[in-house]
């Protein structure tokens, strides 16, 4: 029987984030009601105080499944943006907007989104890539999507992680105050049954 993993990652646990702990700029946009509006974010240094990897590991969390499926296959998915709504388990992903195609570092993409009754749109930037191993994309907040996949039982398998990690975060706080450190796991939770049921055969 499959199970899945919820908790936060240990302090001295492996990490191929930015070690320097700084975020390029971003493009955001938003649009609601027909109205647009666009932001941009230069480099700046995420914290003000120094970062321990203490903290850093208290601010995220992540689910982990294992897949009958290859890793190649999975990745597949996670690199095509055109297929994120189709295993989204949050509900808000609608639709790719144009063709980005096949991500890799520093791809741009945006998203049709939908919170409730009130659309949205929103760029994110693929800011940690492992061709294989690891995608992870950030907005304008910042905060960012992680999936890393493990092979298991001699590549027929996969253990995938997602992760959903505020350290990099525009403002931490306000996300830990939101209750989002709570809730995302269900929706991640969601997402790695979906991934699952579009590869196992």
């Amino acid at each position: 029987m499959l199970r899945n993993r919820v908790g936060f990652i240990a302090a001295n646990a492996p990490s191929r984030r930015d070690e320097r702990f700084k975020v390029e700029g971003l493009l955001h946009s938003t649009s609601l009601h027909g109205i647009e509006c666009a932001e941009r974010f230069e480099s700046f240094e995420a914290r003000e105080t120094p970062t321990t990897l203490a903290n850093m590991a208290e601010q995220m969390v992540s689910v982990t499944r294992e897949i009958k499926a290859s890793p190649e296959v999975i990745f597949e998915l996670l690199a095509d943006p055109a297929r994120h709504a189709d295993f989204d388990g949050s509900g808000m992903l609608q639709q790719v907007r144009g063709n980005p195609g096949r991500l890799g570092i520093d791809s741009r993409f945006r998203m049709d989104m939908k919170m409730g009754p009130l659309p949205y749109r929103i760029s994110s930037k693929v800011v940690e890539f492992d061709e294989g191993t690891l995608i992870a994309w950030a907005h304008m907040g910042k905060h960012r999507w992680r999936y890393e996949l493990e092979p298991i039982d001699n590549g027929a398998a996969t253990k995938v992680t997602e992760t959903f990690d505020w350290s990099t975060a525009v403002f931490p706080k306000a996300i830990e105050l939101a209750g989002y450190a709570e809730k995302h796991p269900i929706s991640m939770e969601a997402t790695l049954e979906r991934l699952a049921a579009l590869v196992e055969k």
